[in-house]
């Protein structure tokens, strides 16, 4: 049944009055497949940072919903420096160190 709709159980959502949606779903208890929004359909341009460094205490959050990105994020490595003391060895983790060299 090409084009068919077959529909077990509920199948709810929401489209905006200026989106369409077109592709294929199937499913036997669950949903599969690609969904592809129309042509015409406009999203704005993510416009803030696409790389994140990990700060500690800090929450950071990349303002991206709703939104049309043109590139991956770049999650970089957790900062972490040693220095050596009297007593050992002091570990900053995901803090910013000044190091003056």
């Amino acid at each position: 049944m090409d084009g068919a709709i077959t529909i077990a159980g509920t199948l709810s959502g929401a489209l905006s009055a200026n989106a369409s949606l077109s592709g294929a779903l199937s499913g036997n208890g669950s949903l599969s497949g690609a969904l592809s929004l129309g042509e015409g359909v406009v999203a704005p341009i993510y416009e803030g940072a696409y790389t994140v460094t990990p700060k500690a205490h800090t929450e950071q959050v990349l303002e991206t919903a709703d939104k049309l990105m043109t590139d991956d994020v770049t999650v970089f490595e957790i900062p972490y420096f040693e220095t050596s003391n009297l007593s050992g060895t002091t570990v900053y983790i995901a803090n910013e160190v000044e190091i003056n060299g």
